[in-house]
């Protein structure tokens, strides 16, 4: 079943929540950090990040642009400004 933590966090000036999965061994099993998109202006570009510490062939960028998603971006070239390593997330 395991626990999902929530926290707000800004990410290149843009409001955001934090969302993270943990197992009931305390350990990370993935993490989104989601745009608020209603906090933000029309015709701005934002982006979200999901981030699997067990699939990362699975991490990938959601688009979006006037509150809607408009790409989904997946490469192994990627990077985050996010990690997982066990229970812990390098910032």
């Amino acid at each position: 079943m395991g626990k999902i933590q929530k926290s707000d966090s800004i990410n290149n000036g843009i409001n955001c929540k934090l969302i993270i999965k943990f197992n009931n061994e305390g350990s990370v099993l993935w993490l989104m950090e989601k745009p608020k998109l209603n906090l933000i202006e029309s015709d701005v570009k934002v982006s979200s990040c999901h981030i699997f510490q067990f699939q990362p062939e699975q991490n990938h960028y959601d688009h979006y642009c006037n509150g809607e998603k408009i790409k989904i971006e997946r490469n192994e070239n990627l990077s985050f400004p996010y990690q997982i390593s066990g229970n812990h997330i390098i910032i």
